[in-house]
């Protein structure tokens, strides 16, 4: 009798098994089919990766890495992430106050004096929330960080009082950036690559990479296949460019608290106002636990999405060098698919 129930258990168990690895296998299909529909619709060229309970389920390259079409993208193609590269200067304030190196409420005069009496106003925090009133220069005559500061040496006033609202701004983060320079004793990029992506195991990863240089760098393009050429420069340095699969082990890092604590990583996730941007760019906390974290980044026609739900343990990434903002369709409806719910194929929008 035992032996009935133990082989009618095993049977049962072999059952389950095998019913949730078709499920899987069905859901990861749909996943490649809706990709594929968007790579041929002319809304994805680019890498996608996505992970459940800490292990990668899928992850392939769609279309070019560059206009000329002469090379096709696979796993190891660096991108540029617009401003979720800003996290590496938000998590570095950070680990700089777990050291004991600052406070958020510090005034930026006391690390970069030189700039107007403006400067004994804004707090570290400001700088996080967007909230400095910090004027945004003429981005399009500064050729590197010397020019940018002496921009914002030269400004009168700000914008508005510190705290009073909330305005995007480079401004922001090139001021954090300079704050870490100071603090560290080191370049930007040298502080991202020693106290970041080295601990994060993230090795293809670059700083200010040289987009002409080859690497496996994807370079955007238009949908005429044309490349902007102001994309080979940099107006302020520390932009990271990395691969979907580094993105990931980013966000791991994080989320497993390997870089700050989880206090900290809250702290960063604390918006201005509902709706605004955060140094990570937004996300939702509950009780002492996170429970989302998304960031949304564009420049040029490089466009970046990461979206981690941390009840599901799932992370969906999307890197296109092909800007077509349809990230966020692609990514609800691999959420769908994924929560066995119907979804549509992104198309393309009349006109481009």
């Amino acid at each position: 009798m035992n032996s009935t129930k133990y082989l009618l258990t095993a049977f049962i168990f072999i059952l389950l098994v095998i019913n949730n690895i078709a499920a899987q296998s069905g859901r990861i299909e749909k996943i490649d089919q809706l990709m594929n529909e968007a790579n041929r619709g002319g809304v994805f060229n680019g890498n996608v990766l996505i992970a459940e309970k800490g292990k990668i389920v899928y992850q392939q390259s769609f279309g070019f890495a560059n206009g000329a079409k002469t090379a096709r993208l696979d796993a190891d193609y660096r991108f540029n992430i617009g401003s979720i590269a800003k996290e590496f200067n938000a998590v570095g304030i950070m680990i700089l106050k777990e050291r004991g190196k600052l406070n958020l409420d510090d005034k930026v005069s006391k690390f970069l004096p030189e700039l107007p009496a403006w400067a004994e106003k804004i707090t570290v925090k400001n700088l996080l929330q967007y909230a400095s009133g910090l004027p945004d220069i003429n981005w399009k005559n500064v050729k590197g960080d010397a020019d940018v500061l002496r921009d914002l040496r030269a400004a009168e006033k700000l914008n508005f009082e510190p705290g009073a609202k909330y305005a995007y701004s480079n401004s922001n983060t090139f001021v954090q950036r300079q704050i870490i320079e100071r603090i560290s004793k080191m370049s930007f990029n040298r502080f991202v690559e020693k106290e970041m992506l080295k601990p994060c195991r993230m090795k293809a990863s670059i700083v200010d990479p040289d987009l002409r240089g080859g690497k496996k760098l994807a370079v955007a393009f238009n949908n005429q296949s044309v490349e902007d050429a102001r994309q080979f420069t940099y107006p302020m340095s520390g932009w990271t460019s990395v691969t979907a699969r580094d993105l990931y082990r980013w966000t791991e890092c994080l989320h497993d608290e390997k870089l700050i604590k989880r206090q900290s990583l809250f702290e960063i996730l604390e918006p201005f106002a509902p709706g605004n941007q955060a140094g990570l760019g937004g996300g939702k906390q509950e009780n002492g636990r996170l429970k989302e974290h998304y960031h949304h980044g564009s420049s040029f026609d490089f466009e970046a999405l990461m979206s981690s739900e941390i009840s599901t343990d799932t992370t969906i990434i999307l890197l296109t060098n092909n800007k077509n903002s349809k990230l966020f369709e692609l990514r609800d409806a691999i959420g769908n698919i994924l929560a066995g719910k119907p979804y549509e194929t992104p198309q393309k929008t009349a006109g481009k």
